[in-house]
């Protein structure tokens, strides 16, 4: 199911990948692909620590589009 975060068997694979990291001691990973701030603290929460944030596109596009937006408010 991928894309699929909220799915239940999502849900429990992350689960025991988090818990094999603990149990192992070694670093779980995750990519937060939208650049979602509170959803990488939730990530860093559940005890991954090695993340990845967003992709340089999204990042810059979303700057753009706030920038654009506040351009726009701009009075001639």
């Amino acid at each position: 199911v991928p894309g699929e975060f909220e799915d239940p068997r999502v849900i429990n694979a992350l689960k025991k990948v988090i818990g094999a990291s603990k149990r192992f001691k070694i670093p779980a990973g995750f990519h937060v692909i939208p650049p979602d701030v509170q959803a990488m603290i939730r990530k860093i929460d559940e005890g991954y620590r090695f993340v990845a944030f967003s992709l340089d596109t999204l990042i810059l596009g979303e700057a753009c589009q706030k920038a654009m937006a506040e351009l726009r408010k701009v009075k001639q």
